[in-house]
């Protein structure tokens, strides 16, 4: 039930930390550069690059903040990170959230 998942959503967005919030809106804010940019994978999905330095210098935390943060999106399934490998970045995919 479409419903029903708009509600289990919403509800997952309203328990996140305030931090979580901004982190996923600076992620939103990212979307309209990857299109930009063309970062679109080969099933037509809008990824983001933002590195757990950038998270760091733009929510002024530490690294642990940071991946707390992302754990925290991913575990409300806000966000999808794809590793691609050593000392490249992952591909963040937001999820909708409302």
């Amino acid at each position: 039930n479409e419903t029903r998942s708009k509600k289990s959503a919403y509800k997952g967005f309203v328990e996140l930390s305030m931090d979580a919030k901004l982190l996923y809106a600076l992620f939103l804010d990212r979307v309209s550069l990857s299109i930009k940019n063309g970062w679109i994978d080969n099933q037509g999905r809008v990824f983001i690059y933002y590195s757990i330095k950038n998270i760091c210098v733009d929510l002024n935390c530490g690294t642990q903040k940071a991946c707390k943060l992302l754990d925290e999106l991913e575990k409300v399934g806000a966000l999808e990170r794809k590793r691609q490998g050593l000392g490249r970045p992952n591909k963040l995919y937001l999820k909708k959230m409302f």
